[in-house]
């Protein structure tokens, strides 16, 4: 079962894709602004590189409350 992002309903949305991808030997995360990040060794170091990116956005926008 896919876990539905806020304002989604239940028979509206299409699955997403894993942000992780295996290409070369290493790992590499994706987002939808700045294209592919990495590589990593393991899929642990880019789930890591993925939340450090994931907090950056956070700080520089502003949007979680103080």
């Amino acid at each position: 079962m896919q876990t539905l992002r806020w304002g989604e309903e239940q028979a509206s949305f299409l699955p997403r894709a894993s942000r992780f991808v295996y290409a070369g030997g290493f790992w590499y995360f994706q987002t939808r602004e700045e294209g592919n990040f990495g590589p990593y060794d393991t899929q642990d170091e880019a789930d890591k590189g993925l939340s450090s990116y994931l907090m950056d956005l956070l700080e520089k926008n502003k949007i979680f409350a103080a």
